[in-house]
């Protein structure tokens, strides 16, 4: 059973309590105007839409870590700026060779809302846009840039998942944000160790057959394997 459906209707309204209010506020500015009748009709509409329409459940955690808020919002900001500025460079370098992919990335939670945030995330930074979702299987596909190598592959799924777990420490639920900190303690011992191989981050809990014939496909061929493959891109 999902947890949306063990949650009673009453606390599922009151943990959407947040959303209501930004929808009322969005449906003031639309008027431009504070009213009673403003307001009554921007509460209604805002029930209605969270509860009539056929939508899964968005249910926000119930926490909220400052400090790891302001992080993730910093570390934005970096990302932004240094994509931007490598996105510009290529586009008046005339040597430059336009090389993209569509990689699947795994990620750690089933969350909609951490999937959502990471989808969005992932998307505001220039040359990377997420193409398509897997909500069954929690994996998003992006279109990226400059992918030219295998590492340049990893380098942007690591950049997701790195993203997913900032996301996942600054609103995520207790559990998920101690599995983050599992994992990645977790990865600090491997480090630390000298412990090598295993699948790759973000493709944890898939088998080697899922690995290699499913979700790491090279670009020569991969269209022809992958359904999702279209032409002179291949699923990553």
């Amino acid at each position: 059973m999902s947890p949306a459906r063990d949650i009673s209707p009453w606390r599922s309204l009151w943990r959407q309590l947040p959303l209501l209010v930004l929808l009322v506020a969005l449906w003031l500015f639309l008027w431009d105007e504070v009213t009673v009748m403003s307001v009554v009709t921007g509460v209604l509409l805002a029930i209605l839409v969270t509860r009539v329409f056929y939508l899964p459940p968005v249910l926000l955690s119930g926490r909220f870590n400052p400090w790891r808020g302001l992080l993730l919002g910093l570390r934005m900001i970096v990302d932004v700026a240094t994509a931007s500025i490598e996105v510009a460079f290529r586009a008046v370098n005339p040597r430059y060779t336009p090389t993209n992919a569509i990689i699947a990335v795994q990620l750690h939670t089933h969350s909609d809302l951490v999937m959502t945030l990471t989808a969005e995330a992932i998307t505001v930074v220039p040359g990377t846009v997420v193409v398509d979702v897997d909500r069954e299987r929690a994996v998003l596909y992006l279109h990226a840039l400059g992918t030219v190598t295998d590492e340049d592959v990893e380098r942007t799924r690591r950049h997701v998942l790195g993203t997913e777990e900032r996301i996942v420490l600054a609103v995520g639920t207790h559990e998920e944000a101690e599995s983050v900190r599992a994992e990645r303690r977790a990865r600090r011992m491997q480090r630390g160790g000298g412990v090598h191989g295993g699948a790759p981050d973000g493709l944890t809990g898939l088998s080697s057959d899922e690995v290699s014939a499913g979700d790491i496909q090279r670009r020569d061929g991969a269209h022809r394997d992958d359904p999702r493959g279209d032409g002179g891109e291949g699923t990553r």
